[in-house]
C-alpha cells in the first residue's frame, strides 16, 4: 500500500470539496432546529434545562436499582410524563430528574419511595430554578457566546489580519451550529454544563486555528517569487496537520472515556464536547485557510496580479512580490524558474 506523505497532500486544491461537505451539514444543522422550532412537541429548537426555563431537579439515590420507565409511570400521574430521567450507567440506584415547575415536589418524592422503594435522605437533593432566574441565565449565555466571538475576532484581526480573523469567526459558527444541530436533533437538554461545553468548544477550536495561521504567516515571510498564495497555504496546512490530529485526537479519547464511565451528571456536557471537538478540528484545517486562499484569489484577479495588501501586512515588510499565476495548487508539480525574454534593441547607425 502507497501512502502519500502527508506534505504531499493537495489539501487547497480539494477546498471546494471540503466546503461543500461543511455547507452541507451546516444546512442540515439549521434545517433540524428548523423542524423542532415548527414540529416538535416543546415547538423549541433547542431542548432548554431547568437551568433556563425553571423547574426542579432531584438527585435521588435509591435503596435498589431502578428503571426509568417505572420512574415515569410515576411521574405521569403528576402530570410530568415528559420530564427528563437519567440514570447512572455505573450506579442504577440513582436517578436525577428533571421536571417543569411544580408545587407538590414532596409529594412525588414520596410516591416515588413508596413504588419504587426507600430513598436515602441523606444524598437526596432538590433544587428549584425559578423563570425569572432561568430567563436571566439564557440571556446571560447568549450574551457570553456572542461577547467571546466578538474578542476572538478583534484579537485574530489585530494578531494577523482582518480577513482571517473572519475566517476564524466563520469556522467558529460552523461548528457551533453543527454541534447544536446534533443537540437539536437527539434532543439533548441545554444548561448551564453545556454553555461551558460551547464556550470549550469556541477555545479549542480557536487554539488550533491560531497555529496553522502563524504557520502560514511565517511561510509567508520566507515566499519565494515563483510561490502562489495557494501554494503557501497548502505548505501551512499539511505541515500543521500532524500536530493537530495528534493533540485533538488523544483529547478525543479523554472526552470519550468520560463520556462512558462519568454517568448521567456529565453525559449530556461529554455529547456536546465530542461532537464540538471532532467538528473543531475539521474547520481548523479544512476550513479556515480555504476560505482565505479563495478570498486572496479573488483579490488578486481583480488587481490584475498586484500583490494584496493582505500579503504585505501578513509579512510585515513593504518588499514588492512578483505577481504570480493563481492556477489550481498542484503539489506534484515544482516550480520552474522564471524565465525572461531580453529583446536587444539593434543598434542602428545613419549614413551621411
Amino acid at each position: 500500500m502507497n501512502i502519500r506523505p502527508i506534505l504531499e497532500w493537495n489539501i487547497i486544491g480539494k477546498s471546494k470539496g471540503f466546503l461543500s461537505i461543511s455547507g452541507i451539514m451546516v444546512l442540515i444543522s439549521l434545517l433540524i432546529m428548523l423542524f423542532n422550532t415548527f414540529f416538535s412537541p416543546m415547538k423549541s429548537p433547542l431542548n432548554f434545562g431547568i437551568d433556563f426555563t425553571g423547574g426542579v431537579l432531584m438527585n435521588l439515590d435509591f435503596e435498589k436499582e431502578v428503571q426509568e420507565s417505572k420512574i415515569r409511570e410515576v411521574l405521569s400521574t403528576f402530570n410530568q410524563a415528559n420530564a427528563t430521567i437519567q440514570l447512572d450507567q455505573r450506579n442504577k440506584k440513582h436517578a436525577m430528574i428533571r421536571l417543569s415547575d411544580v408545587t407538590n415536589k414532596d409529594e412525588i418524592v414520596n410516591t416515588l419511595e413508596k413504588e419504587l422503594g426507600k430513598i436515602n435522605k441523606d444524598t437526596q437533593s432538590i433544587d428549584v430554578i425559578g423563570p425569572v432566574i432561568g430567563a436571566e441565565l439564557r440571556k446571560n449565555a447568549i450574551l457570553t457566546v456572542s461577547l467571546a466571538l466578538l474578542l476572538i475576532l478583534i484579537y485574530v484581526a489585530f494578531r494577523f489580519h482582518w480577513k482571517h480573523g473572519l475566517a476564524g469567526i466563520l469556522a467558529l459558527l460552523h461548528d457551533t451550529i453543527i454541534a447544536l444541530g446534533v443537540v437539536s436533533l437527539f434532543r439533548i437538554q441545554i444548561n448551564t454544563p453545556a454553555v461551558a461545553a460551547v464556550l470549550s468548544i469556541v477555545a479549542y477550536s480557536l487554539q488550533d486555528t491560531i497555529v496553522i495561521l502563524d504557520r502560514l504567516r511565517e511561510n509567508i515571510k520566507y515566499r519565494k517569487g515563483n510561490q502562489t498564495f495557494a501554494q503557501i497555504a497548502n505548505k501551512s496546512v499539511t505541515e500543521s496537520w500532524t500536530r493537530s490530529f495528534n493533540t485533538s485526537f488523544t483529547t478525543v479519547l479523554g472526552i470519550a472515556a468520560l463520556t462512558i464511565f462519568a454517568g448521567a451528571s456529565l453525559l449530556d456536557f461529554c455529547i456536546i464536547l465530542l461532537v464540538g471537538m471532532l467538528v473543531g478540528t475539521y474547520s481548523s484545517i479544512y476550513i479556515v485557510v480555504p476560505i482565505v486562499v479563495l478570498w486572496e484569489k479573488k483579490e488578486e484577479q481583480s488587481m490584475n496580479g498586484i500583490l494584496t495588501p493582505a500579503l504585505s501586512v501578513a509579512t510585515g515588510n513593504g518588499s514588492k512580490y512578483k505577481a504570480v499565476s493563481n492556477s489550481s495548487y498542484n503539489p506534484e508539480k515544482k516550480s520552474e524558474p522564471d524565465k525572461t525574454v531580453v529583446i536587444k534593441k539593434k543598434k542602428t547607425t545613419r549614413r551621411r
